[in-house]
Protein backbone atom coordinates (compact mmCIF):
# COMPACT_ATOMS: atom_id res chain seq x y z
CA UNK A 1 0.00 0.00 0.00
CA UNK A 2 1.16 3.35 -1.09
CA UNK A 3 1.36 5.66 1.79
CA UNK A 4 0.86 8.59 -0.59
CA UNK A 5 -2.48 7.33 -1.89
CA UNK A 6 -5.05 5.57 -0.03
CA UNK A 7 -7.05 2.95 -1.25
CA UNK A 8 -10.00 3.63 -3.36
CA UNK A 9 -12.27 1.95 -0.31
CA UNK A 10 -11.29 1.86 3.10
CA UNK A 11 -12.20 0.86 6.51
CA UNK A 12 -11.16 2.78 9.43
CA UNK A 13 -10.55 1.57 12.60
CA UNK A 14 -9.88 3.16 16.07
CA UNK A 15 -6.61 2.10 17.77
CA UNK A 16 -8.45 2.98 20.93
CA UNK A 17 -11.51 0.78 20.90
CA UNK A 18 -10.74 -1.41 17.95
CA UNK A 19 -13.92 -0.68 16.56
CA UNK A 20 -14.56 -0.09 13.16
CA UNK A 21 -16.33 3.35 12.30
CA UNK A 22 -19.32 3.12 10.78
CA UNK A 23 -22.84 4.86 9.95
CA UNK A 24 -25.25 4.64 12.27
CA UNK A 25 -28.54 3.95 10.22
CA UNK A 26 -32.13 4.33 10.89
CA UNK A 27 -32.75 1.28 12.43
CA UNK A 28 -30.37 1.70 15.33
CA UNK A 29 -29.63 5.91 15.56
CA UNK A 30 -31.61 6.15 19.00
CA UNK A 31 -31.66 10.37 18.28
CA UNK A 32 -28.30 10.56 16.72
CA UNK A 33 -27.96 13.43 14.30
CA UNK A 34 -28.34 12.49 10.58
CA UNK A 35 -24.84 10.94 8.90
CA UNK A 36 -23.73 10.06 11.94
CA UNK A 37 -20.47 7.78 12.37
CA UNK A 38 -19.03 6.43 15.47
CA UNK A 39 -16.65 4.22 16.01
CA UNK A 40 -18.70 1.06 16.89
CA UNK A 41 -18.91 -1.26 14.23
CA UNK A 42 -17.61 -4.86 14.80
CA UNK A 43 -17.49 -6.24 11.19
CA UNK A 44 -15.16 -5.13 8.55
CA UNK A 45 -16.96 -6.17 5.54
CA UNK A 46 -20.28 -4.49 6.50
CA UNK A 47 -21.52 -2.07 4.44
CA UNK A 48 -22.19 0.48 7.28
CA UNK A 49 -18.32 0.44 7.62
CA UNK A 50 -17.10 1.10 3.78
CA UNK A 51 -15.88 4.31 3.02
CA UNK A 52 -14.87 5.76 -0.75
CA UNK A 53 -11.36 7.74 -0.84
CA UNK A 54 -11.43 10.46 -3.35
CA UNK A 55 -8.57 12.89 -3.94
CA UNK A 56 -9.21 16.27 -4.28
CA UNK A 57 -9.46 17.92 -7.68
CA UNK A 58 -8.21 21.38 -7.79
CA UNK A 59 -4.85 23.19 -7.93
CA UNK A 60 -3.07 23.37 -4.37
CA UNK A 61 -4.95 20.56 -2.92
CA UNK A 62 -2.41 18.16 -3.72
CA UNK A 63 -2.70 15.43 -1.51
CA UNK A 64 -6.12 16.16 0.67
CA UNK A 65 -9.02 13.72 -0.11
CA UNK A 66 -12.48 13.56 0.32
CA UNK A 67 -14.02 10.65 2.28
CA UNK A 68 -17.33 9.26 1.45
CA UNK A 69 -19.43 6.88 3.03
CA UNK A 70 -20.66 4.04 0.62
CA UNK A 71 -24.36 3.45 2.93
CA UNK A 72 -25.26 6.98 2.21
CA UNK A 73 -23.41 8.40 -0.65
CA UNK A 74 -22.75 11.70 1.81
CA UNK A 75 -19.66 12.95 1.92
CA UNK A 76 -17.29 13.75 5.77
CA UNK A 77 -18.15 17.28 6.82
CA UNK A 78 -19.13 19.40 9.89
CA UNK A 79 -22.98 19.41 10.13
CA UNK A 80 -23.19 22.89 10.17
CA UNK A 81 -20.51 25.93 10.41
CA UNK A 82 -21.02 25.94 14.53
CA UNK A 83 -20.76 22.56 15.08
CA UNK A 84 -17.57 20.11 15.56
CA UNK A 85 -18.94 16.70 14.69
CA UNK A 86 -17.91 14.67 11.60
CA UNK A 87 -20.28 13.44 10.01
CA UNK A 88 -21.92 11.69 6.19
CA UNK A 89 -24.06 14.77 5.05
CA UNK A 90 -22.15 16.58 2.32
CA UNK A 91 -24.17 15.79 -1.44
CA UNK A 92 -21.29 17.04 -3.35
CA UNK A 93 -17.15 17.61 -2.55
CA UNK A 94 -16.57 21.55 -1.16
CA UNK A 95 -12.87 21.97 -1.58
CA UNK A 96 -13.05 25.99 -0.63
CA UNK A 97 -10.70 25.30 2.19
CA UNK A 98 -12.35 28.96 4.04
CA UNK A 99 -15.56 27.25 3.86
CA UNK A 100 -16.80 26.17 7.04
CA UNK A 101 -18.43 22.60 5.22
CA UNK A 102 -15.01 21.91 3.44
CA UNK A 103 -15.07 17.88 2.83
CA UNK A 104 -11.20 18.02 2.16
CA UNK A 105 -8.91 16.21 4.52
CA UNK A 106 -5.37 15.55 5.39
CA UNK A 107 -3.81 12.27 6.03
CA UNK A 108 -1.17 12.69 8.04
CA UNK A 109 0.69 8.99 8.11
CA UNK A 110 2.72 8.34 11.91
CA UNK A 111 4.54 5.50 10.57
CA UNK A 112 5.49 3.29 7.81
CA UNK A 113 3.04 0.51 6.56
CA UNK A 114 3.26 -1.74 9.73
CA UNK A 115 2.84 -5.75 9.54
CA UNK A 116 -0.05 -7.52 11.33
CA UNK A 117 -0.27 -10.44 13.34
CA UNK A 118 2.91 -12.37 13.20
CA UNK A 119 6.12 -11.44 11.33
CA UNK A 120 5.19 -14.07 8.81
CA UNK A 121 1.64 -11.98 7.96
CA UNK A 122 1.77 -10.31 4.57
CA UNK A 123 -0.83 -7.98 5.12
CA UNK A 124 0.02 -3.96 5.51
CA UNK A 125 -2.40 -0.99 6.92
CA UNK A 126 -1.43 2.54 7.52
CA UNK A 127 -1.90 4.22 10.68
CA UNK A 128 -2.66 7.99 10.48
CA UNK A 129 -4.18 11.01 12.00
CA UNK A 130 -7.01 13.15 9.90
CA UNK A 131 -6.41 16.45 9.86
CA UNK A 132 -9.48 18.61 8.93
CA UNK A 133 -8.21 21.64 6.63
CA UNK A 134 -10.45 23.87 7.18
CA UNK A 135 -9.92 23.94 10.76
CA UNK A 136 -6.45 22.96 10.88
CA UNK A 137 -7.47 20.55 13.79
CA UNK A 138 -7.50 16.56 13.71
CA UNK A 139 -10.42 14.32 14.26
CA UNK A 140 -10.74 12.37 17.48
CA UNK A 141 -13.32 10.05 19.29
CA UNK A 142 -16.17 12.35 20.76
CA UNK A 143 -15.58 10.86 24.67
CA UNK A 144 -17.47 13.61 26.56
CA UNK A 145 -20.25 13.14 29.27
CA UNK A 146 -22.44 16.63 27.67
CA UNK A 147 -23.69 14.25 25.00
CA UNK A 148 -23.75 10.42 25.66
CA UNK A 149 -25.22 9.45 22.53
CA UNK A 150 -22.61 11.27 20.31
CA UNK A 151 -20.33 9.18 22.64
CA UNK A 152 -17.61 7.19 19.97
CA UNK A 153 -18.39 9.82 17.35
CA UNK A 154 -16.15 11.74 15.03
CA UNK A 155 -15.49 15.24 16.04
CA UNK A 156 -12.64 17.84 15.27
CA UNK A 157 -10.32 18.92 18.56
CA UNK A 158 -7.04 19.86 18.81
CA UNK A 159 -4.13 21.21 16.19
CA UNK A 160 -1.68 19.59 18.41
CA UNK A 161 -1.92 15.70 18.36
CA UNK A 162 -3.45 13.57 20.98
CA UNK A 163 -0.68 12.02 23.37
CA UNK A 164 -3.14 9.02 24.26
CA UNK A 165 -3.57 8.28 20.78
CA UNK A 166 -7.66 9.31 20.52
CA UNK A 167 -6.82 10.61 17.18
CA UNK A 168 -5.34 7.64 15.67
CA UNK A 169 -6.56 5.41 13.20
CA UNK A 170 -5.70 2.43 10.82
CA UNK A 171 -6.46 2.56 7.52
CA UNK A 172 -6.90 -0.85 5.43
CA UNK A 173 -7.68 -1.45 1.49
CA UNK A 174 -11.73 -2.72 1.96
CA UNK A 175 -11.63 -4.80 -1.27
CA UNK A 176 -8.43 -6.48 0.30
CA UNK A 177 -11.02 -8.27 2.43
CA UNK A 178 -12.91 -8.99 -0.37
CA UNK A 179 -10.77 -11.91 -1.40
CA UNK A 180 -12.17 -13.96 1.21
CA UNK A 181 -14.08 -16.93 1.30
CA UNK A 182 -18.19 -17.11 1.06
CA UNK A 183 -20.15 -16.55 4.43
CA UNK A 184 -20.38 -20.74 4.86
CA UNK A 185 -17.57 -23.52 3.62
CA UNK A 186 -15.93 -26.28 4.25
CA UNK A 187 -12.47 -27.39 3.62
CA UNK A 188 -10.75 -30.45 2.26
CA UNK A 189 -7.20 -31.37 2.69
CA UNK A 190 -4.47 -33.33 0.35
CA UNK A 191 -5.85 -36.62 0.49
CA UNK A 192 -8.93 -35.58 -0.25
CA UNK A 193 -11.21 -35.44 3.01
CA UNK A 194 -12.65 -32.84 4.95
CA UNK A 195 -12.44 -31.59 7.94
CA UNK A 196 -14.77 -33.47 10.40
CA UNK A 197 -17.20 -30.21 11.34
CA UNK A 198 -17.81 -29.34 8.18
CA UNK A 199 -19.90 -25.71 8.35
CA UNK A 200 -17.86 -22.38 9.28
CA UNK A 201 -18.83 -19.45 9.27
CA UNK A 202 -16.38 -16.73 7.45
CA UNK A 203 -15.66 -13.01 9.12
CA UNK A 204 -13.24 -10.80 8.07
CA UNK A 205 -11.23 -8.76 10.03
CA UNK A 206 -9.73 -5.49 9.36
CA UNK A 207 -6.12 -6.40 9.46
CA UNK A 208 -6.82 -8.85 6.40
CA UNK A 209 -7.36 -11.95 7.72
CA UNK A 210 -10.50 -14.09 8.25
CA UNK A 211 -11.92 -15.58 11.23
CA UNK A 212 -13.85 -19.07 11.26
CA UNK A 213 -16.52 -20.18 13.37
CA UNK A 214 -18.51 -23.56 14.00
CA UNK A 215 -20.41 -22.86 16.80
CA UNK A 216 -16.89 -22.77 18.33
CA UNK A 217 -13.39 -20.35 16.92
CA UNK A 218 -10.31 -21.86 15.49
CA UNK A 219 -7.44 -20.91 17.72
CA UNK A 220 -3.87 -21.64 17.59
CA UNK A 221 -3.07 -23.59 20.53
CA UNK A 222 0.94 -24.66 21.57
CA UNK A 223 2.30 -26.93 19.55
CA UNK A 224 1.14 -24.96 16.42
CA UNK A 225 -2.20 -26.84 16.50
CA UNK A 226 -5.21 -25.75 15.93
CA UNK A 227 -8.35 -25.87 17.97
CA UNK A 228 -12.26 -25.65 18.03
CA UNK A 229 -13.31 -24.71 21.16
CA UNK A 230 -12.60 -20.80 21.28
CA UNK A 231 -15.47 -18.71 23.01
CA UNK A 232 -14.60 -14.73 22.28
CA UNK A 233 -13.79 -13.82 19.01
CA UNK A 234 -10.69 -11.60 20.66
CA UNK A 235 -9.03 -14.50 21.47
CA UNK A 236 -8.88 -16.15 18.56
CA UNK A 237 -5.61 -16.33 15.98
CA UNK A 238 -6.38 -14.39 12.88
CA UNK A 239 -4.90 -15.98 9.90
CA UNK A 240 -4.08 -13.90 6.56
CA UNK A 241 -5.29 -15.05 3.84
CA UNK A 242 -2.22 -13.94 1.88
CA UNK A 243 -0.10 -16.21 4.43
CA UNK A 244 3.07 -17.15 2.93
CA UNK A 245 3.75 -20.97 2.66
CA UNK A 246 7.76 -21.18 3.01
CA UNK A 247 8.41 -24.51 1.84
CA UNK A 248 6.74 -26.76 -1.14
CA UNK A 249 4.41 -28.92 1.78
CA UNK A 250 1.36 -29.61 0.19
CA UNK A 251 0.20 -30.59 3.46
CA UNK A 252 -0.05 -27.22 4.03
CA UNK A 253 -3.04 -26.59 1.76
CA UNK A 254 -6.59 -26.46 2.58
CA UNK A 255 -9.34 -26.48 -0.39
CA UNK A 256 -12.36 -24.39 0.93
CA UNK A 257 -15.77 -25.70 -0.98
CA UNK A 258 -18.99 -23.42 -0.36
CA UNK A 259 -21.57 -24.79 1.03
CA UNK A 260 -24.57 -23.20 -0.43
CA UNK A 261 -26.54 -25.16 -3.20
CA UNK A 262 -28.65 -22.33 -4.50
CA UNK A 263 -28.72 -18.38 -3.51
CA UNK A 264 -32.16 -15.84 -4.23
CA UNK A 265 -32.65 -12.46 -3.15
CA UNK A 266 -35.68 -10.57 -2.68
CA UNK A 267 -37.50 -7.62 -0.85
CA UNK A 268 -35.62 -5.34 -2.49
CA UNK A 269 -35.63 -2.21 -1.15
CA UNK A 270 -34.09 1.20 -2.76
CA UNK A 271 -32.72 4.09 -1.31
CA UNK A 272 -33.20 7.03 -3.55
CA UNK A 273 -32.65 10.08 -0.65
CA UNK A 274 -29.10 8.15 -0.41
CA UNK A 275 -28.42 8.52 -4.73
CA UNK A 276 -25.95 10.15 -6.19
CA UNK A 277 -25.99 11.58 -9.67
CA UNK A 278 -22.97 12.48 -12.16
CA UNK A 279 -21.62 12.48 -15.31
CA UNK A 280 -24.53 14.67 -16.97
CA UNK A 281 -24.48 16.27 -20.53
CA UNK A 282 -26.72 17.46 -22.79
CA UNK A 283 -26.76 14.91 -25.35
CA UNK A 284 -28.85 15.07 -29.38
CA UNK A 285 -31.37 12.42 -29.89
CA UNK A 286 -32.77 13.33 -33.38
CA UNK A 287 -32.61 16.02 -35.80
CA UNK A 288 -35.69 17.12 -38.35
CA UNK A 289 -35.60 19.25 -40.69
CA UNK A 290 -38.76 21.75 -42.42
CA UNK A 291 -38.28 23.55 -45.37
CA UNK A 292 -40.72 25.90 -47.47
CA UNK A 293 -40.26 26.76 -51.08
CA UNK A 294 -42.99 29.02 -51.35
CA UNK A 295 -43.45 32.49 -50.72
CA UNK A 296 -46.29 32.11 -48.06
CA UNK A 297 -45.46 31.21 -44.21
CA UNK A 298 -46.53 27.97 -43.70
CA UNK A 299 -47.01 25.16 -40.09
CA UNK A 300 -45.55 21.85 -41.25
CA UNK A 301 -46.04 18.84 -38.49
CA UNK A 302 -42.40 16.88 -38.17
CA UNK A 303 -42.33 13.33 -37.34
CA UNK A 304 -39.10 12.76 -34.92
CA UNK A 305 -38.19 8.75 -34.28
CA UNK A 306 -35.89 7.98 -31.51
CA UNK A 307 -34.99 5.07 -29.37
CA UNK A 308 -35.35 5.91 -26.07
CA UNK A 309 -32.58 3.73 -24.24
CA UNK A 310 -31.97 2.95 -20.45
CA UNK A 311 -29.73 0.41 -18.74
CA UNK A 312 -28.64 -0.64 -15.04
CA UNK A 313 -26.77 -2.89 -13.40
CA UNK A 314 -27.32 -4.67 -9.95
CA UNK A 315 -23.82 -4.71 -7.85
CA UNK A 316 -23.74 -6.83 -4.53
CA UNK A 317 -21.30 -8.95 -2.39
CA UNK A 318 -23.57 -11.70 -3.60
CA UNK A 319 -23.74 -11.10 -7.28
CA UNK A 320 -20.80 -12.63 -7.82
CA UNK A 321 -21.55 -16.26 -6.65
CA UNK A 322 -24.57 -16.60 -9.66
CA UNK A 323 -27.31 -15.32 -7.78
CA UNK A 324 -30.51 -15.17 -8.82
CA UNK A 325 -32.52 -12.23 -8.48
CA UNK A 326 -36.12 -11.47 -8.06
CA UNK A 327 -36.23 -7.80 -8.97
CA UNK A 328 -38.65 -7.57 -12.00
CA UNK A 329 -41.01 -4.94 -10.34
CA UNK A 330 -39.50 -1.53 -10.33
CA UNK A 331 -35.93 0.48 -10.07
CA UNK A 332 -34.99 3.68 -9.96
CA UNK A 333 -34.32 6.19 -13.01
CA UNK A 334 -34.09 9.80 -13.68
CA UNK A 335 -36.90 11.25 -14.01
CA UNK A 336 -37.91 14.54 -16.36
CA UNK A 337 -37.83 16.83 -13.11
CA UNK A 338 -33.50 15.92 -12.55
CA UNK A 339 -34.81 13.73 -9.37
CA UNK A 340 -34.33 9.70 -9.08
CA UNK A 341 -37.89 7.94 -8.66
CA UNK A 342 -38.65 4.39 -8.85
CA UNK A 343 -40.48 3.40 -11.72
CA UNK A 344 -41.58 0.29 -13.18
CA UNK A 345 -39.39 -1.40 -16.30
CA UNK A 346 -41.01 -2.37 -19.07
CA UNK A 347 -41.40 -5.72 -20.61
CA UNK A 348 -38.43 -5.71 -23.49
CA UNK A 349 -35.68 -5.45 -20.58
CA UNK A 350 -33.00 -8.08 -22.01
CA UNK A 351 -30.39 -9.14 -18.99
CA UNK A 352 -27.53 -10.03 -19.33
CA UNK A 353 -24.75 -11.13 -16.96
CA UNK A 354 -21.03 -9.59 -17.06
CA UNK A 355 -18.18 -10.11 -14.45
CA UNK A 356 -19.48 -9.42 -10.71
CA UNK A 357 -22.85 -7.72 -12.17
CA UNK A 358 -26.71 -8.48 -13.86
CA UNK A 359 -26.88 -5.43 -16.19
CA UNK A 360 -30.62 -4.52 -17.80
CA UNK A 361 -31.27 -2.66 -20.88
CA UNK A 362 -34.67 -1.23 -22.09
CA UNK A 363 -35.22 0.37 -25.33
CA UNK A 364 -38.50 1.37 -26.45
CA UNK A 365 -38.79 3.48 -29.60
CA UNK A 366 -40.62 6.86 -29.34
CA UNK A 367 -42.47 8.88 -32.36
CA UNK A 368 -42.44 13.58 -31.42
CA UNK A 369 -44.76 15.01 -33.54
CA UNK A 370 -43.57 18.54 -33.30
CA UNK A 371 -45.15 21.64 -35.15
CA UNK A 372 -42.82 24.33 -36.09
CA UNK A 373 -43.93 27.57 -38.54
CA UNK A 374 -41.49 27.87 -41.27
CA UNK A 375 -41.65 31.48 -42.76
CA UNK A 376 -41.13 31.87 -46.72
CA UNK A 377 -38.31 30.41 -48.47
CA UNK A 378 -36.94 29.74 -45.71
CA UNK A 379 -35.79 25.95 -43.37
CA UNK A 380 -35.81 24.80 -39.99
CA UNK A 381 -33.79 22.67 -38.06
CA UNK A 382 -35.62 21.07 -34.98
CA UNK A 383 -33.04 19.03 -32.74
CA UNK A 384 -34.58 17.30 -30.00
CA UNK A 385 -31.89 17.39 -27.38
CA UNK A 386 -31.71 15.75 -23.61
CA UNK A 387 -29.58 15.42 -20.50
CA UNK A 388 -27.46 11.87 -20.25
CA UNK A 389 -26.57 11.31 -16.79
CA UNK A 390 -25.48 8.25 -14.60
CA UNK A 391 -26.54 7.70 -10.88
CA UNK A 392 -25.66 4.88 -8.16
CA UNK A 393 -28.39 3.94 -6.06
CA UNK A 394 -27.98 1.39 -2.42
CA UNK A 395 -30.61 -0.62 -1.99
CA UNK A 396 -31.39 -3.42 0.90
CA UNK A 397 -32.48 -6.63 0.16
CA UNK A 398 -33.05 -10.04 1.63
CA UNK A 399 -30.47 -13.03 0.59
CA UNK A 400 -31.88 -16.73 0.78
CA UNK A 401 -28.99 -19.06 1.27
CA UNK A 402 -29.75 -22.99 0.83
CA UNK A 403 -27.11 -25.12 1.68
CA UNK A 404 -26.03 -28.52 0.74
CA UNK A 405 -28.43 -30.24 3.55
CA UNK A 406 -31.23 -28.45 2.65
CA UNK A 407 -30.98 -25.73 5.66
CA UNK A 408 -31.95 -22.42 4.81
CA UNK A 409 -30.40 -19.21 5.74
CA UNK A 410 -31.65 -15.81 5.49
CA UNK A 411 -29.87 -12.45 6.04
CA UNK A 412 -31.09 -9.04 5.54
CA UNK A 413 -28.14 -6.79 3.26
CA UNK A 414 -27.26 -3.52 3.04
CA UNK A 415 -24.63 -3.82 0.41
CA UNK A 416 -26.54 -3.52 -2.78
CA UNK A 417 -26.13 -0.66 -5.77
CA UNK A 418 -27.89 -0.21 -8.98
CA UNK A 419 -25.30 2.02 -11.14
CA UNK A 420 -27.63 3.19 -14.18
CA UNK A 421 -27.81 5.32 -16.74
CA UNK A 422 -31.09 7.05 -18.78
CA UNK A 423 -31.52 10.78 -20.97
CA UNK A 424 -34.54 13.21 -19.41
CA UNK A 425 -35.20 16.68 -19.26
CA UNK A 426 -36.09 16.72 -23.66
CA UNK A 427 -36.62 19.73 -24.92
CA UNK A 428 -36.60 20.83 -28.61
CA UNK A 429 -34.26 23.63 -29.98
CA UNK A 430 -35.04 25.40 -33.32
CA UNK A 431 -32.67 26.97 -35.89
CA UNK A 432 -33.90 28.75 -39.37
CA UNK A 433 -31.95 29.79 -42.23
CA UNK A 434 -33.03 30.96 -45.17
CA UNK A 435 -32.80 29.67 -48.78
Amino acid sequence: MNRSTLPRFVVVTSNINGKYLRYIDEDIKNDVPAGCLKFSGQEAGSQYAKFEVEMAKSSGNEGLVHIKCCYNNKYWARRSPSRLLIAAVANEPVEEKYNPLCTLFKPVYINDDVLVGDDKSTNHILVLRFLHTQRGEYLTIYRGNENPVLRGGLYTLDANPDPKLFDVFTVTDWESLFTMLPKHVAFKGPNGNLLGTRLSDVFASADGGLSYSSGKLWRLTKGDWICLDADNSTRIKRFAVTEKITSNDSEAYLEANELGVSKEIYNVTFRPVDAIIYNKKVVEIVVGEAVNRTKETQTVELKLSYKKTRSGSLKSSVFKLGVQSNIDGEVPVIADNGKIEVDEFAESVERRKTGTATIFTCSVNEVNVYKVVVTAMAMVKVKLLATKASYDVPFSYTQRETLADGIRITNDMDDGVYCGTNTFNFKFETTEEML
